[in-house]
């Protein structure tokens, strides 16, 4: 399936992080925030998502393309790279604690990535926060690298 096809049959559509997403949640409770939910989330060639912080545990499991890093900066201050795929140093499924900021980016670039992103409980937009990367290099020279 090319990319087109992709974008067509999952009807994905452009996300604030860059990339293309759809929702998928789970049954809803009658609750004011569900336990989880769950994106398809695209992150096409040579496209890289944007640092944020969500109040959320994230998981990503890997579906196709390429594999992504996953960049995550701690409370502490500390930086740790993920990789999300099925090469030899990466995992099919990464966890991203709630409370960091992270961003995504591909180890090869001439190939999209399909993930679905997992939020343990469900995402909150009242609580997203999108971090410009200049300024977060400021702070933290090595994401230079990203």
């Amino acid at each position: 399936m090319n990319e087109k096809e992709l974008i067509r049959r999952l009807k994905l559509k452009p996300h604030f992080e860059n990339g293309l997403y759809v929702e998928r949640h789970f049954p809803k409770e009658k609750v004011k925030r569900q336990k989880s939910g769950a994106i398809y989330y695209y992150v096409r060639a040579k496209e890289k998502s944007r640092f944020h912080k969500i109040d959320s545990d994230e998981y990503w499991l890997y579906h196709y393309g390429s594999d992504l890093e996953i960049w995550i900066i701690y409370p502490n201050h500390k930086i740790e790279i993920k990789k999300c795929g099925l090469s030899k140093d990466a995992e099919p499924i990464v966890y991203v604690p709630k409370g960091t900021i992270f961003a995504s980016k591909h180890t090869d670039a001439k190939v999209g990535t399909l993930v679905t992103c997992l939020t343990v409980p469900a995402f909150n937009k009242a609580s997203f926060k999108i971090y410009s990367t200049k300024e977060l290099i400021k702070k933290y020279p090595k994401l230079k690298k990203f």
